[in-house]
């Protein structure tokens, strides 16, 4: 089967969406998401970052590794973090998405979360709650699948690189 991995890359929380080609069916939507140890246990920062990313790694090699993913497309986590804990925490999730495809030799497209907002809303600097609207128009079953808006924010973004995706050299292959 001709599949493509679709996705919303992120340490705390990642959405996916797994696309049959040519037609564009979405076989499987995933959300996962990482907590951080709560402060008051004796933790190293970086020990807890390391099993977070871990984690990651994990989900993102079960889903590669039960579907047989050769392809992928994904968000590049870019500037616009409000902090530079959050713009660190967006470096090592794109590492981490790096590394595994990498390992299990799949082919990636990166796609700027302007070209994203374009590809789901026709605007380039649409907002996330519109971004979300436009996909839950296109598949409903999203809102049924992930009730939690939270949860489905990362899915609709995941799916919103399907979109951007679709035109790319990996969606045509």
């Amino acid at each position: 089967m001709n599949l493509l991995l679709c996705v919303d890359p992120g340490l705390a929380n990642i959405g996916s969406v797994v696309v049959e080609l040519p037609h564009g069916n979405l076989l499987e939507m995933h959300h996962h998401s990482t907590e951080r140890i709560d402060r008051r246990v004796p933790w190293r920062h970086s020990d807890d970052k390391a099993r977070r990313v871990a984690e990651c790694a994990r989900f993102y090699s079960d889903i590669i590794k039960r579907l047989d993913i050769r392809k992928c497309a994904a968000e590049l986590p870019s500037g616009g973090a409000p902090n530079s804990q959050a713009a660190c925490d967006l470096a090592y999730a794109a590492a981490c998405l790096v590394s595994v495809l990498s390992i299990h030799e799949v082919a990636v497209e990166w796609y700027t979360a302007r070209e994203v907002k374009k590809a789901a809303t026709g605007r380039s600097g649409a907002s996330k709650p519109q971004v979300m609207l436009a996909i839950e128009e296109i598949y409903p079953q999203m809102a049924h699948m992930f009730p939690a808006k939270d949860k489905r924010e990362h899915v609709c973004d995941a799916a919103a690189v399907w979109l951007a995706a679709r035109n790319g050299n990996l969606a045509r292959l």
